[in-house]
C-alpha cells in the first residue's frame, strides 16, 4: 500500500507542478504598452467630482492616487500618451503634475476637463467663464484704463474687460480667447475686433508712447486709427509692470449695434 502511495505521489507531483506553473502564468497581467508620446504646451485641467478615478504610475501597473482626493487641485498637462491596453485597444492618457508640483502621474484623458479648477477660486483670484481664473496681482486696473483711453469715444464693457483680463489663462488653452468671448457674447464673439501689442518694453519706458507705436501700426495695417471706434465697447488688458511681458497688451472692440 505504501508503495502504491509513493507511486501516485511520484505520478501526480509533476502534474501539480505544471498546474501551479500554468496558473501563475495565467495570472500574470499583460502590461500596457506605450504606442506614442507627445510633449504639449502645458495647460490646466481639473477633475470633475464624481466616482473615484485613479492616477497611475508610468508603467500603468499601480494606482498611485485617487483624483477624488484632490477636489481643489488644478492638474497641468505636460504630455499626451497613447497606450495599448491588454485587450489591444488604444487609450489616450495625460502626464500631469499638480499646479504646486508636488504630485505627478498619468490619468486617462476622459477624467479631466480643461481649465483652472473652479473650486480653487480664492479672494486673490478673479474668476471668468467656468475653468478660467487669473490671479488679481496680474491685473493692473489703472494701466488697463490708460490703455483704453487711447481709443477716444469708446465705452468700457464689463464682459469685454473680463475677457481681456483672462488673457493669461486663455493663452494656456486651445482656443482659450475665443472660448471666453463666446461664453459672454455667443455668436457675436466673431464680430469682436482684436488688436495687440506683442513687444515687451523696459520698465523705465513710456508705456503709452510704446502702446501708441505698436497698436498704431496694427490699426494702420487695417486702415483704421485710434479714433475710428466712436461708441464701440472696449476691453483692454496690459501685462503689469511686475510681469516679464510688460509692454504686451490686447484690445477687444465690439460695435454698439451688435448685441
Amino acid at each position: 500500500m505504501k508503495k502504491l502511495g509513493w507511486f501516485l505521489l511520484a505520478l501526480t507531483g509533476p502534474l501539480l507542478g505544471l498546474s501551479v506553473t500554468a496558473q501563475a502564468k495565467s495570472n500574470t497581467r499583460t502590461p500596457y504598452i506605450w504606442v506614442s508620446s507627445k510633449k504639449v504646451r502645458p495647460y490646466p485641467t481639473y477633475f470633475k467630482l464624481g466616482q473615484p478615478k485613479p492616477m497611475w504610475n508610468r508603467a500603468h501597473t499601480k494606482k498611485i492616487h485617487n483624483l477624488q482626493n484632490y477636489p481643489r487641485t488644478t492638474w497641468i498637462v505636460q504630455r499626451k500618451i497613447v497606450l495599448q491596453s491588454p485587450s489591444k485597444s488604444h487609450d489616450t492618457y495625460y502626464e500631469v503634475r499638480s499646479a504646486n508640483k508636488k504630485v505627478h502621474g498619468y490619468v486617462w484623458h476622459g477624467n479631466l476637463s480643461k481649465g483652472v479648477n473652479p473650486n480653487h477660486v480664492t479672494a486673490g483670484t478673479l474668476a471668468g467663464p467656468p475653468g478660467y481664473a487669473v490671479e488679481k496681482r496680474l491685473i493692473d486696473a489703472h494701466l488697463n484704463q490708460q490703455l483704453a483711453s487711447l481709443f477716444p469715444g469708446t465705452v468700457a464693457d464689463k464682459k469685454l474687460q473680463l475677457s481681456a483680463n483672462m488673457l493669461i489663462p486663455s493663452l494656456t488653452m486651445s482656443d482659450g480667447v475665443m472660448n471666453c468671448l463666446a461664453y459672454y457674447f455667443d455668436d457675436a464673439s466673431e464680430d469682436v475686433l482684436t488688436f495687440s501689442a506683442n513687444t515687451k518694453i523696459a520698465k523705465s519706458a513710456n508705456f503709452l508712447k510704446a502702446q501708441r507705436r505698436q497698436l498704431g501700426g496694427a490699426l494702420k495695417q487695417a486702415g483704421l486709427t485710434f479714433s475710428s471706434f466712436d461708441h464701440y465697447r472696449i476691453g483692454a488688458y496690459a501685462y503689469p509692470k511686475n510681469h516679464a511681458k510688460y509692454g504686451e497688451s490686447v484690445i477687444y472692440l465690439l460695435a454698439p449695434t451688435i448685441r
